[in-house]
């Protein structure tokens, strides 16, 4: 059995969570425990049986009082804490472990892993649960039968926590399903949550006053982003409550995709987004910035365009408006075809998991 322990499951954001379980279940046993929702009645119970677990359960607990930097991380760890000793009874030795980013849900796994040693646990680094303040994650890789990261960028950063074989496999996208076309219309799209690692609000100041339409796709305080869109004269669009397929049309007929991923404070940044795949898969021009593990995906002028300021945005725009760059869009459809392709991935995530 192939045991997943995910923060919240299924979540919209995380369709290559969804792919790669669905795929799995084909093939091998799948359970799935979610922490959310929240199951408050788990506090009254006492979470351990024995002085062994006793001991694990008082030494994590101690931890989380002393590194969680916020009520909220406070409950999310000690929450993570008494469900991993409330789900322990369900899972066996001969059990696989997977957990994708591993933050809160990362501790329960690890907690699991130390209540039943000979189970494989592999861990699957992101970008949310490696570079934000996550106090377990030298605990998750130490304990870990190998890590799972999505780009090189990752690894890197991995190796330098911890002396452990670290595997890269990378999300993708389902290339049989994304019909491409390079028959486009005249606007820009954005996909993605409303939120800074973004950069929404960098998109909507570049466009400001300009002759660009925008379609925005995403969830998040989406009031607030409205008001600057009015404020700053951008005709754009924001559609709520889209389906996948839905999304994926309006990708598609889109001129350009435009993510201004950045790096905030706390370390929260993009790993290599999906809606960048997706975009190229579907012969739409991705438009984006050099950071994490981006760049292993877009190659500038080649399978897509870098901009580091909005005058360099704005020609870039401009060109694409002008005279689609079909050459650029191709490389991008064989890009992913080539290395993006989930089913190829998830076979090669089962062969070394089994």
């Amino acid at each position: 059995m192939i045991v997943y322990i995910q923060n919240r499951y299924p979540y919209y954001s995380q369709t290559y969570v969804r792919d790669e379980i669905e795929f799995i279940k084909k093939k091998k046993g799948v359970k799935v425990y979610s922490l959310y929702p929240f199951d408050l009645y788990i506090f009254t119970r006492i979470p351990f049986k024995n002085s062994f677990q006793f001991g694990i359960f008082f030494k994590y607990f101690v931890k989380i009082i002393f590194s969680a930097i916020s009520f909220k991380e406070f409950f999310g760890y000690t929450y993570a804490l008494f469900f991993a000793f409330s789900i322990s009874k369900f899972l066996d030795n001969n059990d696989i472990l997977r957990c994708h980013l591993p933050k809160y849900s990362g501790l329960s796994s690890l907690i699991l892993k130390r209540l039943t040693p000979k189970l494989k646990f592999i861990p699957v680094f992101h970008s949310y649960s490696l570079f934000t303040h996550n106090p377990f994650i030298k605990g998750i890789c130490f304990y870990a039968t190998y890590i799972e990261t999505i780009s090189k960028y990752n690894k890197n950063y991995l190796k330098k926590i911890i002396n452990k074989k670290i595997k890269i496999f990378h999300c993708g996208v389902d290339i049989k399903k994304n019909d491409w076309t390079l028959r486009k219309k005249n606007y820009i799209v954005f996909v993605g949550r409303l939120h800074q690692t973004k950069g929404i609000d960098l998109l909507l100041k570049y466009l400001s006053n300009s002759c660009y339409k925008i379609k925005i796709i995403g969830n998040g305080d989406i009031k607030k982003y409205k008001k600057m869109a009015k404020k700053l004269n951008v005709d754009a669009e924001f559609l709520e409550q889209l389906s996948h397929q839905e999304t994926l049309n309006i990708i598609k007929y889109g001129k350009v995709l435009v993510l201004p991923s950045r790096i905030l404070k706390d370390g929260d940044r993009d790993g290599i987004p999906i809606v960048l795949m997706e975009a190229l898969s579907l012969g739409t021009i991705a438009v984006t910035t050099n950071i994490s593990g981006i760049p292993e995906l877009i190659r500038d002028k080649k399978t897509g365009y870098f901009f580091h300021s909005k005058n360099e945005f704005l020609r870039i725009i401009k060109e694409i408006f002008n005279k689609y760059p079909e050459n650029i869009a191709i490389n991008g459809r064989k890009k992913i075809e080539k290395e993006f392709d989930i089913d190829k991935i998830i076979r090669d995530k089962l062969r070394e998991l089994l």
